[in-house]
């Protein structure tokens, strides 16, 4: 995996957090070097372990998949999730819907060429410019979005109509007040437990054992900080103590 430090072998780390009390509603250990493709099934383990369904989620770019979120959406979940930054002075070849092509600055065209190709399961439909100019002497060339070594070629992902509308979405300032308090919520848990499990990570290696351990940390984090608010209810306590034991109990007994 790629961290601050640089490549290392390592385990991917998921958790969901609620906005109210900051406790950490789930927990999964992957091996997938990136969080792309897992927003999904964030939401159900949150679902499956807390029998809760949200009606919020707050993410960070990595999970930025739209066809997961427009599923969400369309589900009734209302998502909030971090947008890569884009480079303004790329320039833009937009898409015209009603002629079904892309049109660049100097007027190269773009049509439908009835071929696709899959990518982290999205079918994106190709556009191509048989007939072109020579985009290496186009004086936008240097900041143009084609790569020279394919300059006629262009994919158009079927979703353009949501993905549209979300990135206006995630532009108004309520969406970037809620992305910006995302960092108070996830990323201070997070801190918490690199304290707790310390700066070299886990002392044992294998998936299973990792996962077991990190619930471990789980239920204890949560221990903690539900001591910290000083909440009456014990109620919450015990529901966290019966989800672990219900749930890990046969690979405490072969693990431990």
């Amino acid at each position: 995996m790629k961290g601050r430090d640089g490549f290392k072998m390592g385990y991917n780390a998921q958790i969901g957090v609620d906005s109210k009390h900051k406790f950490i509603v789930f927990n999964e250990i992957i091996n997938e070097t990136n969080d792309t493709g897992s927003l999904d099934r964030n939401v159900k383990n949150q679902i499956e372990e807390t029998g809760i369904r949200p009606k919020q989620i707050v993410a960070d770019k990595g999970y930025n998949v739209i066809n997961q979120i427009k599923n969400l959406e369309e589900n009734g979940i209302d998502c909030y999730v971090n947008q890569y930054q884009e480079d303004e002075l790329m320039v833009k070849i937009p898409y015209f819907e009603e002629a079904n092509c892309f049109i660049c600055p100097m007027n190269k065209v773009f049509t439908d060429d009835d071929k696709t190709k899959i990518t982290d399961g999205v079918k994106y439909k190709l556009y191509k410019a048989n007939e072109y100019p020579n985009c290496k002497n186009c004086k936008f060339s240097y900041k143009c979005r084609i790569s020279l070594k394919n300059i006629n070629n262009l994919y158009l992902n079927p979703e353009y109509r949501f993905i549209n509308y979300f990135k206006t979405k995630m532009k108004t300032s309520l969406a970037v007040s809620i992305l910006d308090e995302r960092k108070e919520i996830v990323e201070h848990v997070f801190a918490n437990l690199k304290y707790l499990i310390g700066r070299l990570g886990f002392t044992i290696k294998g998936i299973k054992n990792v996962q077991t351990a990190f619930d471990i940390f789980e239920i204890s984090y949560n221990i903690k900080h539900l001591c910290n608010l000083n909440i009456f209810d014990k109620r919450i306590l015990l529901q966290q103590l019966k989800i672990y034991f219900d749930s890990k109990k046969s690979e405490i007994v072969s693990h431990f």
